[in-house]
């Protein structure tokens, strides 16, 4: 759960400053072409916050990822064990993991193509792309500890 916090402040910290870069780069279009000396602070402005966007990111995914798979992990010894004891099934409980395991592929993409084009300083990263991408792993994590604990109760 630790980690999930974690993950998860640092995603919507990354949102913000992938949201404060996007803004920027559209005032930069506003400025006239005279002002060398603004352009060269508004450049390094842009620099360091996509960096910091950058980092954050990468953090978050890595965050979301071990709490993802901590969850998963005590999920199967929890089902491993209990499998010895009882036979009772719980209804959603493959359900749940295919959906986290779906959600988690799909998100972990999209946040690694974003890390990717966070390199291309040319390219522009959409916040919302970057907020689906945490809200996915969000939700990919939601259902892996709802699996684990249905795995805990039956």
């Amino acid at each position: 759960v630790i980690f999930f916090i974690i993950a998860s402040i640092l995603g919507f910290i990354c949102v913000a400053k992938i949201y404060d870069v996007f803004e920027s780069s559209f005032n930069d279009n506003d400025y006239n072409q005279d002002e060398k000396d603004l352009d060269e602070q508004l450049l390094d402005y842009l620099v360091v916050h996509r960096t910091v966007a950058l980092g954050m990111g990468a953090a978050s995914i890595l965050m979301f990822s071990i709490a993802f798979l901590l969850s998963f992990y005590a999920g199967m010894r929890y089902r491993l064990k209990n499998n010895r004891k009882s036979k009772r099934k719980s209804c959603c409980l493959g359900g749940l993991l295919i959906a986290a395991w779906i959600l988690f592929c799909l998100t972990f993409i999209n946040g690694l193509i974003i890390l990717v084009l966070a390199f291309d300083e040319e390219a522009r990263i959409y916040p919302e792309v970057a907020l689906s991408a945490v809200m996915g792993n969000m939700a990919a994590w939601m259902c892996m500890f709802g699996y684990s604990q249905l795995a805990r109760v039956s």
